[in-house]
């Protein structure tokens, strides 16, 4: 996945043999411990055939020598032979598969760990349709006055030092914000906190005054609209990439349009595309620009209709004549 997740990079700075030589490693070991997994499953049944019935035959042996009557022998050892016979497939499955699950034991119980964390997470979610598995549209969470972090701290796993330490500050409706700092300062962490995708470790995180929980972050994401650094796009025409998430029959073509006149791409999709927007945008977007993209993203968080814009480095692949006009396409929406 890292070789060709990074072909271009990889040919251009000539890595190939030092990616294919990381390759190897692993691939020459599973390849020597996935040869040994069958001989440790049948292994056993060719162990327990020769001692099982070479047993019986010693028996015979010394029953012979012993000067026992074969007619008073044979047929308890037939009993016993024809019996160990029928056992043994099945003691050699039964071994087999317990060799396969230890075999796997590992990636089982890695496994078995998501598992009960996604539960933990559900129940705390107290979520319905979670529960069930059938995800429904929320409406959006309403709010009128201010977003407020009050002393939010949060700490990645497994890290001394906190990301961010107390921040305090005050967000009112219908106003703009930029979020500044040097690389590694904790702006994607703060904005991952107001998204609700990472809980804090301190403080809270108040809208409207009332604490962002597990049980409203449905509620309060239906209502944001967020375009990330790297945008992520389907497979699949462009209606569907901005629209995201919304059956066909329920795309709203005027809001298409919309939108992407307000992300300054609409002219673009009818000049440049002749399928419109049902063009196929190609695997994570391969036949677009870095800037068409990022547009696109924009047009898709825009298309929801949302009360907070969260924009995260959003125009840093756009050229400054498309950066104008999309940054006074947002200004438009203030308000």
């Amino acid at each position: 996945n890292q070789l060709f997740g990074a072909i271009k990079p990889v040919k251009v700075h000539r890595a190939e043999e030092h990616m294919i030589a990381r390759f190897w490693t692993h691939s020459e070991r599973f390849s020597r411990l996935n040869a040994r997994i069958p001989l440790f499953q049948n292994g056993p049944r060719y162990l327990i055939e020769p001692i099982a019935f070479g047993g019986l035959v010693v028996i015979v042996i010394y029953l012979a020598v012993q000067g026992r009557d074969f007619s008073d022998v044979l047929p308890n050892l037939g009993v016993m032979a024809f019996a160990g016979y029928r056992l043994l497939p099945a003691m050699q499955l039964l071994y087999g598969q317990l060799t396969q699950i230890t075999t796997m034991r590992h990636t089982l119980d890695e496994v078995y760990d998501e598992f009960r964390e996604a539960e933990q997470f559900e129940e705390e979610q107290r979520d319905s349709a979670a529960r069930t598995g059938h995800f429904t549209r929320v409406p959006p969470l309403q709010w009128e006055k201010e977003i407020r972090l009050s002393n939010l701290s949060f700490t990645y796993p497994g890290n001394q030092t906190a990301t961010l330490d107390k921040v305090n500050l005050t967000i009112p409706k219908n106003t703009s914000l930029a979020v500044v700092g040097p690389t590694g300062s904790g702006k994607s962490t703060l904005v991952d906190l107001v998204l609700g995708l990472l809980r804090p470790t301190g403080g809270e995180l108040l809208i409207d005054g009332q604490p962002l929980t597990p049980e409203n972050i449905p509620a309060w994401r239906a209502g944001i609209g967020y375009v990330p650094q790297d945008i992520v796009l389907l497979d699949d025409t462009l209606a569907r990439n901005i629209a995201f998430g919304v059956p066909d029959e329920e795309i709203d073509p005027a809001r298409l349009e919309s939108v992407c006149r307000s992300a300054q791409i609409f002219e673009f999709i009818q000049s440049e595309l002749p399928q419109k927007f049902q063009t196929i945008t190609g695997e994570r977007g391969v036949r677009l620009s870095g800037g068409q993209k990022q547009r696109i993203g924009l047009a898709r968080a825009l298309y929801h209709n949302p009360t907070l814009l969260v924009l995260d480095e959003a125009t840093s692949a756009l050229d400054t004549k498309t950066e104008d006009g999309v940054m006074q396409a947002i200004a438009s929406l203030s308000g």
